[in-house]
């Protein structure tokens, strides 16, 4: 896979097996596994989660520049100090899904009543 960059476009695995073209919406590194989590947004508007193996010299270059690594200016390595840092995560990373995307992810969150919170 050529160089992951925000906006470009590229060929993913699809959920029905087989590949698509999606653009690169936005992404994570895990330098220590050497690899990358990026969403990705087919032309039917669905985003797809792949993890992309990274070169050591793709690694390099993120521990080089870990905000500018995709192509674009991005936070990296914030933590969560107030309740507004949370909203502020939640907000940057899900403010543009769908909501079909969301209920998807909440599918897998515990029932309120069952929660041991």
């Amino acid at each position: 896979m050529q160089r992951l960059l925000v906006g470009n476009r590229y060929v993913v695995p699809a959920a029905d097996g087989g590949d698509v073209e999606a653009v690169l919406e936005q992404g994570t590194v895990s330098p220590e596994q050497a690899d990358a989590w990026c969403v990705f947004r087919t032309d039917e508007g669905q985003q797809v989660l792949v993890s992309v193996p990274l070169s050591s010299e793709e690694v390099a270059l993120y521990n080089a520049s870990p905000e500018t690594f995709f192509g674009v200016r991005s936070h990296v390595g914030s933590t969560i100090k107030w309740p507004w840092d949370a909203f502020d995560f939640l907000w940057t990373s899900y403010s543009r899904s769908s909501l079909a995307t969301l209920q998807r992810f909440a599918q897998s969150m515990p029932d309120k009543d069952t929660c041991c919170c």
